[in-house]
């Protein structure tokens, strides 16, 4: 797999289904992380 840069949006916009690698599939997040993440992003969002 091949990682490049997108935006958000160009990559919600563009794809309809999301396609997760067998050995990221059995990996969870918590609650606390996802607050994080989210925290994140809006962060990243406002700059």
């Amino acid at each position: 797999m091949k990682a490049t840069e997108a935006k958000l949006l160009q990559i919600l916009g563009a794809v309809s289904q999301f396609i997760i690698p067998i050995d990221q599939r059995t990996y969870w997040w918590t609650p606390k992380e996802c607050q994080q993440l989210w925290a994140d992003i809006l962060h990243a969002g406002a700059t």
